[in-house]
């Protein structure tokens, strides 16, 4: 996510908002990048 979105890095409200986000939403997290490591495999 960060090489699509790198500002992530350097801005710390947004980074704040995102670790909220992955710390409410674990389930979902896992589930997009499953996902993804799924799609880079075929």
């Amino acid at each position: 996510m960060k090489t699509i979105y790198p500002e992530f890095q350097y801005d710390s409200k947004v980074q704040r908002s995102w670790s909220f986000w992955c710390m409410t939403r674990p389930a979902e997290v896992y589930r997009v990048s499953r996902n993804e490591t799924e799609l880079d495999r075929m």
